[in-house]
């Protein structure tokens, strides 16, 4: 693993959990839902904190562009669990999530900056040497309820 990938990780824990992340969602039209159904879900520790990106700026790690930011508690889910988000849906949009399982609201790493936590993007792009970009994360709905199945991501066994 590059330092790439893992500072792309560890600024994910910054876009998830940044104040401003929360801001009002920036999208124009009619409101829509998204589940998205978890699967590799490694405990039921912590949370699951998801950031909504409405465009390429700032996606993955700029949690002050996020559309829209929740997380949700892991105890409540179970492997192939879903999360239902609220969004204004016209045009692409890229998730970025992460499973914060010691609540201490940031991507932990361990040797060489690998992340102890799990992590994901929409459309499940293979990590290579840095953060996916926007257009291999994008999804566009395609009607009012949209389902997206992400894989979490474990490179190190998670926190006890």
């Amino acid at each position: 693993m590059t330092p790439h990938i893992i500072a792309a990780t560890v600024a994910l824990s910054v876009a998830v959990l940044s104040p401003s992340a929360t801001a009002a969602n920036a999208w124009e039209g009619a409101p829509s839902r998204l589940n998205v159904k978890l699967n590799y879900l490694k405990s039921k520790n912590g949370n699951i904190c998801v950031s909504l990106f409405s465009s390429e700026d700032g996606f993955p790690d700029d949690g002050q562009k996020a559309s829209l930011s929740k997380c949700f508690s892991a105890q409540e889910l179970s492997d192939g669990a879903e999360l239902m988000l609220d969004v204004l849906s016209t045009g692409s949009f890229a998730l970025a999530l992460f499973h914060d399982e010691n609540m201490d609201r940031q991507l932990n790493t361990g040797a060489f900056g690998i992340p102890l936590e799990g992590f994901a993007f929409s459309n499940n792009p293979k990590i290579r040497f840095s953060a996916p970009k926007f257009a291999e994360c994008a999804v566009t709905p395609a009607d009012s309820t949209q389902t997206l199945s992400i894989d979490m991501k474990y490179f190190l066994r998670p926190l006890q």
